[in-house]
């Protein structure tokens, strides 16, 4: 993709499990006029799609999901790179979350461009801006045992229980849990992400990425505003 939106904005948004990174997205999204490439709702879309469970792939990303696996890099890769293309086509902009992006899917090979590049060579330079959002092992499990996920518009409902909702109240849907909310896929995905993260983002330093560390414990609201003052 050679043509560059110097006027669109392409922004990543990296945290671990129940850092708040899917909400930061969509508040970012909404604020900047930007398409909200949601990582888990995308693969979620794709491996639960009625017309592709015959697909070989599919459902062996779909098992990998369900288990708490990471899904693999190529296969991620390729969702992103056909979404970027999609929105540059339309000249749209975008903000992309995600909770372990491996070195595969940043960097790519000799064959393959990463995420990083492409956004690169479709964005520019100056409007990729990407953020790192912290919180501890404990805040992250105790965010995740306690969410709950709309099944209609995908919405993450956080301390469920203490407000006893069994309905959306953004849309009226019905509340769910994931599947790989379980305590113990929990754990195994935070030391994936502890595992991945850190080489990914002292790789990313090294080739001249700047990468904005955000106190994500703060409230919603406050983390937003941290983010958006990043934001040119």
């Amino acid at each position: 993709m050679s043509k560059n939106f110097s006027n669109q904005k392409a922004i990543i948004i990296i945290g671990q499990p129940g850092s708040g990174k899917g909400t930061q997205a969509r508040l970012v999204a909404e604020k900047y006029n930007l398409y909200n490439v949601d990582t888990g709702n995308i693969i979620r879309n794709v491996i639960y799609d009625p017309s592709k469970q015959n697909d070989p792939e599919i459902r062996k990303e779909r098992k990998l999901n369900e288990a708490g696996f990471i899904n693999n890099s190529p296969f991620v890769l390729k969702l992103w790179r056909n979404k970027i293309k999609e929105l540059a086509r339309d000249n749209k902009g975008l903000v992309l979350s995600t909770s372990c992006i491996t070195y595969f899917e940043a960097f790519g090979d000799k064959k393959d461009i990463g995420l990083l590049k492409t956004l690169e060579n479709t964005y520019g330079w100056k409007n990729l801006k990407i953020f790192l959002l912290k919180i501890s092992e404990k805040d992250s499990i105790k965010r995740n045992a306690t969410r709950t996920i709309c099944s209609v518009c995908s919405t993450q409902i956080l301390g469920v229980l203490k407000m006893k909702l069994s309905q959306c109240p953004f849309c009226g849907g019905k509340l769910v849990k994931r599947k790989d909310d379980k305590p113990e896929l929990i754990k195994f995905r935070l030391d994936e992400f502890k595992k991945r993260a850190q080489p990914i983002i002292n790789e990313m330093r090294k080739r001249g990425y700047k990468i904005n560390f955000i106190n994500g414990t703060l409230l919603p609201f406050k983390v937003f505003q941290l983010i958006t003052r990043k934001i040119k």
